[in-house]
């Protein structure tokens, strides 16, 4: 199924900096991880569950009865060029949004900054051996991100916009070693401000005197120092 398009995607003036540093991908699952942690401290967790969230599922726990099986998992379902004109079209390669003088090497180079926005879906698997502890954590946890992106504002300014729900999909039952693995998948939406740096030597005329026979010319090149 190819990626829904969301509404209300254009930015028209596109920063060349976000507020706060901003995040490529795996820089927003950290984020994520972070914010869940302060979110357990404060608000605690459903009752009867120890969530994690973790990258890889963790098979060598499955047949461990003894230990708790309460497990968030992330990936990226897809990721895609993001329109910025209202006509719908997305750019193929970066833009130029800045460049200047170097803050760090000197006059004689320039610091440019060249960027693009990607349209980003994340998935989000909950994991339980209870059916109930799989319900309660994909209530809990889909009011977190609600509240963390709306409301606490904890996004804004690290370059994740546009932060909508997409759905939550079919609830599954996973057979694994000779057990019943209950799990939920809720699917987001964002828009990222992607960012790449560069420093680069300016500009600089230089001067070539060549001469054919007796004839001498002299002419000035532009070129890199």
């Amino acid at each position: 199924m190819q990626p829904r398009q969301s509404r209300n995607l254009v930015h028209p003036l596109p920063l060349s900096r976000t507020p706060l540093p901003a995040v490529d991908i795996g820089g927003f699952f950290h984020m994520l991880q972070g914010a869940l942690a302060l979110y357990i401290q404060t608000e605690g967790q459903p009752e009867n569950t120890n969530p994690e969230f973790i990258e890889e599922f963790p098979r060598e726990r499955i047949t461990k009865q003894d230990e708790t099986f309460d497990i968030i998992t992330f990936r990226v379902k897809s990721a895609v060029p993001a329109p910025n004109t209202n006509s719908g079209g997305a750019p193929k390669r970066p833009a130029l949004r800045e460049s200047k003088p170097s803050p760090t090497l000197g006059p004689d180079y320039k610091e440019q900054v060249y960027g693009w926005w990607e349209t980003v879906r994340p998935e989000f698997t909950i994991w339980s051996r209870n059916n109930a502890n799989a319900n309660d954590m994909t209530e809990w946890f889909h009011i977190f991100l609600m509240k963390y992106a709306f409301i606490n504002k904890y996004f804004a300014g690290r370059g994740i916009e546009n932060f909508v729900f997409i759905e939550r999909a079919d609830e599954d039952v996973d057979h694994n070693e000779g057990q019943e693995i209950y799990k939920r998948r809720l699917t987001y939406e964002f828009r990222l401000n992607r960012m790449l740096t560069t420093q680069s030597r300016s500009l600089t005329n230089v001067s070539v005197t060549y001469g054919i026979g007796n004839q001498v010319d002299q002419i000035e090149l532009t070129s890199n120092k």
